[in-house]
C-alpha cells in the first residue's frame, strides 16, 4: 500500500495545535465581543432587574417645555421644584442638568438647595470649544458649595453604540468624581484620588454594567410642570431619591439600550436613575478579571485535545456541542 495515502494520526498535540490556531483566529476577530454583548442583552432583557421602591424621575418633557417656555429656564424655577420636592419629603434630589454659567438666580437656587440639604449636581467632562483640551464643566461656585455632592454624568457606549454601563468614577488627572448614581447613594467620596495622571488626562475607574429595570418609561416618572404647579399627592416622593432631568427628544440626551435600541431610546436621566436603583440594591454587574477569558480558552483546548482523539468519531460531535454549551 502506498504510505502517502495513509490517514494522519490524531494525537493530543496535533489536536491542541489545530484548536489553538482556530481559537486564536476567533479571538482576533470581533466575534467574541459581539457574542458577549448578544448574550448579555438576552440575559438582561429576559430577567429585568427589580426597580427600587425609593427612586422616581421628574421629567423635563414636551408638556413642561410647552407650558413653561423655551429652554433654559430661570434657575428660580428649579429652586421652586426643590421646595416642592422638599415639602413632599424627597430624601435626595439629583439634577442631571448642567449649571456651568453664572446666573442672577444662583443665590435663590443655592438657598433652596441648602434648605433641603441633600441635592446632587452633575459635572461633565468636555472641551469648552474646538481645539481646546478636555476640561471639567462644573456648576458655578455658589451652586457647587450648596450641593451635598457632585457626580459625573457620563454613560459609556459599547462598540455597537448601545449603552449598557458606566464608570463609577471619572475625572481628570488626580481627582475622580463619582457617578451621579454613586453620589446619590452617599457611599462615594466627593473626590477620589486617581493614579497621579496628568491634569488633562481622562481617567476612569470601576466600570459596572447596569441591569436595567426595563425600557424607557419603566421607572415612576412625573412631569416637571405638574410637580411645579399642582398639589403633590401625599407619599408620592416621601423618602425617595428623585432624579430631575430632560426626557424631551429635542435635548438629544437619548441612549440606545438593550431593551429598545434606536426604536425607543432611553433618556440619560432615566439611565442614571436605573443605575442608582441597581447600585442601591447591589445589583450592578462587575466585569470578570481579564485572565478568565484566556484561562477558560486554555482549559477548553486542553480538555478537547486530550479527550477527542480517544473518542469514537460518532461521539466527537456530541462532545464538541456539549463543550460549546458549557462555555457559553
Amino acid at each position: 500500500m502506498n504510505r502517502d495515502w495513509l490517514p494522519i494520526k490524531t494525537t493530543p498535540w496535533t489536536m491542541g495545535l489545530l484548536l489553538s490556531l482556530l481559537i486564536l483566529f476567533i479571538q482576533t476577530s470581533a466575534l467574541p465581543d459581539r457574542l458577549n454583548l448578544w448574550l448579555y442583552d438576552i440575559a438582561t432583557t429576559s430577567l429585568p432587574a427589580k426597580p427600587s421602591d425609593d427612586v422616581a424621575i421628574v421629567a423635563i418633557d414636551e408638556l413642561s417645555l410647552n407650558r413653561i417656555g423655551r429652554w433654559p429656564w430661570q434657575r428660580s424655577v428649579h429652586a421652586e421644584v426643590i421646595r416642592k420636592l422638599h415639602a413632599a419629603g424627597a430624601d435626595t434630589i439629583v439634577f442631571d442638568i448642567l449649571f456651568p454659567e453664572p446666573s442672577p438666580d444662583d443665590a435663590t437656587l443655592a438657598r433652596a438647595m441648602t434648605d433641603h440639604g441633600n441635592v446632587v449636581l452633575p459635572v461633565y467632562l468636555s472641551p469648552p470649544a474646538s481645539n481646546y483640551l478636555l476640561s471639567e464643566q462644573l456648576p458655578t461656585a455658589q451652586l457647587a458649595s450648596a450641593a451635598a455632592a457632585i457626580g459625573h454624568a457620563h454613560v459609556e457606549l459599547d462598540t455597537d453604540g448601545v449603552a449598557r454601563g458606566l464608570y463609577l468614577y471619572n475625572g481628570l488627572g488626580r481627582h475622580l468624581w463619582p457617578s451621579l448614581s454613586a453620589a446619590a447613594t452617599r457611599t462615594a467620596k466627593r473626590e477620589a484620588s486617581s493614579h497621579g495622571a496628568a491634569p488633562f488626562v481622562n481617567v476612569r475607574d470601576g466600570y459596572r454594567s447596569v441591569p436595567l429595570a426595563g425600557g424607557a418609561g419603566t421607572l415612576p416618572t412625573h412631569s416637571y410642570v405638574q410637580v411645579l404647579n399642582e398639589p403633590t399627592t401625599p407619599g408620592l416622593f416621601n423618602g425617595k431619591t428623585v432624579f430631575v432631568g430632560a426626557t424631551a427628544a429635542g435635548f438629544g440626551d437619548i441612549l440606545p439600550t438593550p431593551f429598545s435600541g434606536l426604536s425607543r431610546p432611553m433618556s440619560g436621566v432615566e439611565f442614571h436613575a436605573n443605575a442608582y436603583s441597581a447600585l442601591s440594591q447591589e445589583l450592578m454587574i462587575k466585569p470578570t478579571p481579564r485572565w478568565v477569558g484566556p484561562g477558560l480558552t486554555l482549559a477548553t483546548i486542553l480538555l478537547l485535545a486530550i479527550t477527542l482523539p480517544r473518542m469514537r468519531p460518532t461521539r466527537t460531535l456530541l462532545a464538541c456541542l456539549f463543550t460549546l454549551a458549557a462555555v457559553v
